[in-house]
């Protein structure tokens, strides 16, 4: 194998740049066919169609949130409220 035969070989720091470059290219082509954006959009949708099939409920997931990282909320009882300031005066 000749001197001039000698396959390319590329530093680190050229082939991070080579393969940046090609992943830039290629999201480039996608965005220009709006395939990325209709996946986007697919997957939003799905996303939200699944939290309605699910039936979420955002209260008793707060109240299970506070559950798991250690507050207290009873079920059926109504969160403490702070005291509310006197009307005259402002004071609690």
């Amino acid at each position: 194998m000749k001197a001039s035969e000698q396959p390319l070989r590329l530093s680190s720091a050229e082939s991070r740049t080579a393969l940046s470059g090609s992943l830039l290219l290629t999201f480039r082509e996608l965005w220009a066919m709006r395939l990325t954006q209709g996946i986007v959009l697919v997957s939003t949708l799905a996303w939200i169609m699944l939290s309605f099939a699910l039936n979420l409920d955002v209260v008793e997931g707060s109240i299970s949130a506070l559950r798991i990282f250690g507050g207290f909320a009873p079920a059926g009882e109504p969160a403490p409220t702070l005291p509310s300031p006197h009307p005259r005066t402002g004071t609690l």
